[in-house]
């Protein structure tokens, strides 16, 4: 799909690497993982990532909460349980 190609090469020249700083430091990250990680950069609700990926707005949350898990997982505490999804990515 061009448009995740074109949303990853712009977040990648606007927030200084992010998705190469991403995937260095978690290489383990599916393209959907991926993509959801763009999409919570760019600040998309969870209502419109579940218009994009075609799922409802829980199970947006549920992939969500697992993407952290899988971060939380691989990064051995880098990613504080009281930090949010959110701000993490926001913050990175």
């Amino acid at each position: 799909m061009i448009w995740k190609e074109t949303l990853e090469k712009m977040c990648e020249s606007t927030y200084g690497n992010f998705v190469s700083r991403l995937q260095g430091i978690c290489p383990t990250l599916t393209k959907q993982e991926l993509h959801l990680c763009i999409l919570i950069k760019l600040r998309f609700s969870n209502a419109q990532m579940s218009d994009i990926f075609g799922v409802s707005v829980s199970s947006v949350s549920q992939k969500k909460f697992r993407l952290k898990k899988h971060l939380s997982d691989s990064l051995e505490g880098v990613l504080p349980e009281e930090m949010t999804l959110d701000r993490w990515l926001a913050e990175f």
